[in-house]
């Protein structure tokens, strides 16, 4: 309720100097920061920065898809260190690896259905070392990840996606992950997520406080770690279980991807 309240404060503060204004929060990808979950209440679209492992980018971009209450998901930051003096830290360090970086995250974020994606750094810093831009510095030369970042641009601009509402639902517990152990059933859900995206098909994002706005078109919902949930929840659950729809309980262990493997 804190959370939401200051959002919404913010949200307020825009809408007042100029109503036609999209406001979002620009989440980091830790849960445990700011749930970006609990906290698209009051913005106009779902937005998360990322700086994490490369491996975990697409589950952590697709969580936020809010499109089934017409919310569109973008990445509000993301960049690579280009410079052989930094650690790896998830992000590249040599021009190749930033420029496949920069063009998976564009990638991903079109075939997902995101709106945008938005590099952190436009130029370096003329007086430090902070090689997070894509321009040079003094001169501002671009970088060839910036012209890698450009060409990717101008080949989206010819694609028109259209959405289209998917049956399958994977609902996000909230009364569960908001106990104790929270990153260890976050990570739990983050694999539920991954295993999904491995499989190739459609499917929208929702949790348990958002459930009533679960679209008609609904047909089937996978639902990890259920344990805990409101009356409510369960109620509107087996509505669609009565309507015929198909429910797929399961426990998608906590454990992480290479202790599974």
């Amino acid at each position: 309720s804190l959370f939401n309240r200051w959002v919404k404060a913010n949200a307020d503060g825009v809408k007042t100097a100029d109503p036609d204004s999209l406001v979002t929060v620009g989440y980091i990808q830790w849960m445990h920061s700011a749930d970006k979950l609990l906290g698209a209440q009051h913005v106009d679209f779902n937005n998360v920065h990322f700086y994490g492992n490369p491996k975990d980018f697409a589950r952590q971009l697709k969580l936020i898809d809010r499109r089934f209450e017409g919310k569109s998901f973008s990445v509000g930051e993301f960049g690579a260190k280009a410079h052989s003096t930094w650690p790896l830290g998830g992000s590249f360090t040599t021009i190749k690896g930033g420029i496949d970086w920069f063009l998976r995250v564009g990638h991903y974020a079109l075939g997902m259905g995101a709106s945008s994606i938005a590099n952190w750094d436009w130029k370096d810093m003329s007086d430090c070392i902070f090689p997070w831009g894509i321009n040079h510095p003094c001169d501002g030369v671009p970088k060839d990840i910036l012209l890698a970042y450009r060409s990717q641009s101008m080949f989206f601009r010819d694609i028109q996606p259209k959405y289209e509402e998917p049956e399958l639902y994977f609902l996000v517990p909230d009364s569960h992950r908001l106990g104790g152990e929270a990153n260890r059933l976050t990570e739990a859900i983050m694999n539920g997520v991954e295993l999904l995206l491995g499989c190739h098909v459609d499917f929208n994002v929702i949790n348990e406080y958002s459930l009533h706005k679960l679209p008609k078109s609904a047909k089937a919902i996978i639902y990890p770690i259920p344990f805990c949930p409101s009356d409510e929840t369960y109620g509107l659950i087996m509505d669609l279980v009565q309507d015929g729809g198909i429910l797929y309980l399961s426990e998608f262990g906590s454990a992480s991807r290479r202790e599974r493997v």
